[in-house]
């Protein structure tokens, strides 16, 4: 297991659109070697509620060319 910080503030403050893209490069660059290898990959925040979310929405969106909208269904169906 490869374990990867990328601290962010939580609750009362959002990522920046610097951090946000920078976590989803890192999560893509992620994604694509575990696959590669037959891996899967975990990602959560330490509150466990809304940062590791946010990335795994914008990383749908950014690297599966999904609408938001699409997003939010999905998730909403798992």
């Amino acid at each position: 297991m490869k374990h990867v910080i990328i601290p962010t503030r939580n609750y009362l403050y959002a990522p920046s659109f610097n951090d946000i893209n920078t976590a989803v490069d890192l999560f893509i660059s992620y994604c694509r070697g575990n696959a590669s290898c037959g891996r899967g990959t975990y990602v959560h925040c330490k509150a466990k509620r809304g940062r590791s979310t946010t990335i795994a929405l914008c990383y749908l969106v950014k690297n599966k060319q999904m609408t938001f909208s699409n997003v939010i269904d999905l998730i909403r169906a798992k």
